[in-house]
């Protein structure tokens, strides 16, 4: 074997060694990359303000997650979820109804007729969903 066939041979093989370690390394990021998202959909599903996640909480009779879950919402301009103005509703119509007791309790009538006024903008888009705005006056003795 000569001198330059060998030096030949040496090259092509630090070249192919390279090839495989570059081939290699982007295989290792493409897996990883893979786990990265999967795992954000895991995550994002878990966190997910979905019409689930509303119902599970008004079958509860839980309001306070469901104002803050109907502006993230709508802070996020979320779209996809068909059935959730209702929710959003009830929501607002109980973030409305705790401020205006705060309000009239402290005696500020001015401020506590905003939030009466509030209440009543959310009473239409209830719908279906009346019978929460019955608990909700009970549980907060607007009744």
């Amino acid at each position: 074997m000569k001198l330059s066939e060998f030096v030949e041979r040496e090259t092509r093989d630090k070249r192919a060694l390279l090839l495989d370690f570059l081939i290699v390394g982007a295989c290792i990021l493409l897996v990883a990359k893979c786990y990265y998202l999967g795992e954000e959909l895991i995550w994002q599903s878990r966190m997910s303000n979905s019409e689930n996640s509303f119902y599970r909480h008004l079958e509860m009779y839980d309001y306070p997650p469901v104002v803050g879950m109907a502006y993230q919402n709508l802070a996020e301009e979320k779209s996809g979820y068909k059935n959730l103005s209702e929710s959003y509703a009830v929501g607002k119509y109980y973030e409305a109804a705790t401020m205006y007791r705060i309000h009239l309790e402290a005696g500020d009538t001015e401020r506590a007729q905003h939030w009466k006024a509030r209440m009543e903008e959310q009473v239409p888009e209830l719908k279906d969903f009346a019978l929460f705005q019955d608990d909700i006056d009970k549980r907060l003795g607007l009744q």
